[in-house]
């Protein structure tokens, strides 16, 4: 499916589950992105909501490292608000091939996405937002992991980087010779 047509279909979906109230106050941003995992075939839609979360989303603000699901068209997808793993922020201007990867990773405590989002009416995300317009042939990237101080997981700061690597390898495009 063209990114147009996925645009205007996943439109309908959200706006098919608003309420008639939202369907007048909130707004929704949509980019379609490559996925970083298969850029051929898969695609990536961030979005943003102004003026409020719609109500059918209101769980994940309760329970942030859930998923909603729905069904568009002939295909099912989901919506999360945790970013775990990689998630490209813009695509590359196409004009000239991707010169160079940008990965930022927030902090413990922090959030993929929210750690580089200014705060305010407009939210802008300087990585998406910015960086974009100053280095359009980079793949820029952000690393979601379950970095919350509060849960009571077993992971370690080498678990992390484990994970991280191995997440690495998944988004890699290019073919290294071995010797």
């Amino acid at each position: 499916m063209p990114d147009e047509d996925l645009h205007i279909s996943l439109q309908n979906a959200l706006h098919d589950n608003f309420t008639d109230e939202e369907r007048s106050q909130i707004k929704t941003e949509i980019t379609i992105v490559p996925s970083c995992y298969d850029p051929d075939r898969e695609r990536v839609a961030l979005v943003q909501f102004r003026g409020g979360v719609p109500q059918f989303l209101s769980e994940l603000t309760l329970n942030p490292l859930g998923d909603w699901q729905v069904e568009m068209d002939d295909s099912d997808i989901s919506i999360d608000c945790h970013f775990f793993g990689f998630t490209q922020l813009y695509s590359a201007d196409g004009k000239e091939p991707v010169v160079a990867d940008i990965v930022a990773i927030a902090g413990l405590d922090g959030h993929a996405y929210g750690s580089w989002q200014g705060r305010g009416n407009l939210g802008r995300m300087w990585l998406r937002d910015f960086l974009s317009k100053d280095l359009p042939q980079c793949r820029t990237m952000i690393y979601g992991y379950n970095s919350k101080l509060s849960s009571h997981g077993v992971d370690t700061i080498l678990d992390y980087g484990r994970e991280l690597m191995e997440e690495i390898k998944k988004v890699r495009n290019t073919k290294e010779v071995v010797y």
